[in-house]
């Protein structure tokens, strides 16, 4: 009974708050939440949303949101390469089954280099980029 008392006491105070304590407290775990999510993943986006965004770019190709949600990438490494001060990944990106291996300018922020660029700089990067009229991520 003490548990179901102690309750029932701790809702009444809570229906004689306003709303803008009620409004203070969500706002603060709201924050809270926030800061401790931020802190979980690093604050940085995935090597995989960096390849998306690439590919959403113009100069990836310019790929519709929907689609370059749907391109999977995994397996990054840094290669011995640098291009424009940035370190070189190389990942594997699959997209309807296709698998390629692109090689990006990452280290972090939006993508400086891509796969479009680099094929001819990198040994073993394929020359993968957002086709518009084929709708697909194409090697030429």
């Amino acid at each position: 009974m003490g548990l179901l008392a102690a309750g029932s006491r701790s809702i009444r105070e809570l229906r004689t708050w306003t709303l803008a304590p009620l409004g203070l407290v969500l706002v603060v775990v709201l924050l809270a939440a926030g800061v401790v999510t931020m802190l979980a993943t690093g604050g940085e986006p995935s090597d995989e949303t960096l390849v998306r965004k690439y590919f959403a770019s113009a100069a990836g190709g310019g790929a519709p949101e929907e689609q370059a949600d749907r391109i999977e990438v995994s397996e990054c490494r840094r290669l011995n390469a640098i291009a424009r001060n940035e370190f070189v990944y190389e990942c594997n990106v699959v997209f309807a089954g296709q698998g390629h291996t692109g090689c990006f300018a990452l280290d972090k922020r939006p993508v400086v280099l891509g796969s479009r660029q680099l094929a001819s700089l990198v040994p073993g990067c394929d020359r993968l980029f957002w086709d518009q009229s084929a709708a697909t991520l194409v090697t030429r």
